[in-house]
């Protein structure tokens, strides 16, 4: 029989033996709570918010979507009514340079498009002719109003 498993006997405490009382008891662990969980990064952070659903209202329905989709969705909005920061952050992130940006391109003519724009040109000079006519026929008409009133 070995003595070590019997609590009643004698033991010496000494270098690497410390007394019974102060040992671990059986299926008691030393580190009672556990290793300290790692902190999420900020990045690793932002990456589950983005990815949660939520539900979005467009146009009176509603939409399924992750919150980073209805963020882009926000931020493509403002852009659309002129908010510079947005116009910037998408161009950014779509590769454009400003210089694409403000550089209006000229409509390439083609047929149609020239089509169109004599049609316009004829309407135009119509509208002018009716423009010059009223006028004419008001000051005309202001002329014989005059005659009249010096009799």
């Amino acid at each position: 029989m070995s003595h070590e498993n019997d609590p009643d006997e004698p033991y010496d405490v000494g270098y690497k033996k410390p007394p019974k009382h102060t040992q671990w008891q059986k299926g008691q662990s030393g580190n009672p709570t556990g290793k300290k969980k790692k902190e999420q990064s900020l990045l690793v952070q932002l990456k589950r918010l983005s990815a949660k659903e939520i539900v979005v209202h467009q146009n009176g329905v509603a939409v399924k979507m992750t919150q980073g989709e209805a963020m882009l969705v926000a931020v493509f909005n403002k852009a659309m009514n002129g908010d510079l920061g947005s116009i910037k952050f998408i161009s950014q992130i779509l590769g454009i340079s400003d210089a694409d940006l403000s550089a209006s391109k000229a409509p390439e003519l083609s047929e149609n498009l020239l089509g169109v724009l004599e049609t316009y040109a004829d309407w135009v000079g119509v509208v002018e002719t009716a423009r010059s006519e009223l006028a004419e026929k008001s000051d005309h008409l202001e002329n014989e109003g005059n005659d009249d009133a010096a009799y």
